[in-house]
C-alpha cells in the first residue's frame, strides 16, 4: 500500500469532505419498506431504518429495544419518547412527533376514503 504525501487543501480535490461517513452507511442500506404496508404494521428493522433516514440514528439501539412494530411508535407520547427511546432534546423529539403525525395520517384506514357511492 502507497502512502500518500498529505497535500494542502484545495478546492475541487479528489474527496469530498463528507463523502466517506455518508458513503460509509449507506451502502449497507436496504431498500426501507414496501410501500403499500402501512406504518403501524412495519416490523422493528423497517422502523429503525426509517428513524435512520430522518436523522435520528442515535437512537436506533434502544428503538431496536422498546420497538416491536410501527404501531408502538404511532401510540407513543413524548414521556414515552423520553424515557424509552431516550430522546431528551426536545428538537429530536418534536421532529420524531412530527413524522410520525405526518406518516400516521397517511394510514390506509378506509375511514377517510369514504364517499357518497359508498354510503347509499
Amino acid at each position: 500500500v502507497e502512502y500518500e504525501e498529505p497535500s494542502p487543501f484545495r478546492r475541487g480535490g479528489r474527496y469530498r469532505a463528507t463523502a466517506g461517513p455518508r458513503l460509509g452507511w449507506s451502502r449497507d442500506l436496504k431498500p426501507t419498506t414496501d410501500l403499500d404496508t402501512p406504518f403501524a404494521k412495519w416490523d422493528a428493522d423497517q422502523v429503525c431504518q426509517w428513524l435512520h433516514e430522518q436523522g435520528l440514528g442515535m437512537y436506533v439501539a434502544n428503538a431496536r429495544h422498546y420497538v416491536k412494530r410501527g404501531e408502538t411508535l404511532l401510540r407513543s407520547t413524548p414521556h414515552d419518547l423520553d424515557r424509552e427511546l431516550g430522546i431528551k432534546n426536545y428538537l429530536h423529539r418534536k421532529k420524531l412527533q412530527l413524522a410520525l403525525q405526518a406518516i400516521g395520517s397517511e394510514d390506509s384506514s378506509k375511514m377517510g376514503e369514504l364517499d357518497y357511492n359508498w354510503v347509499t
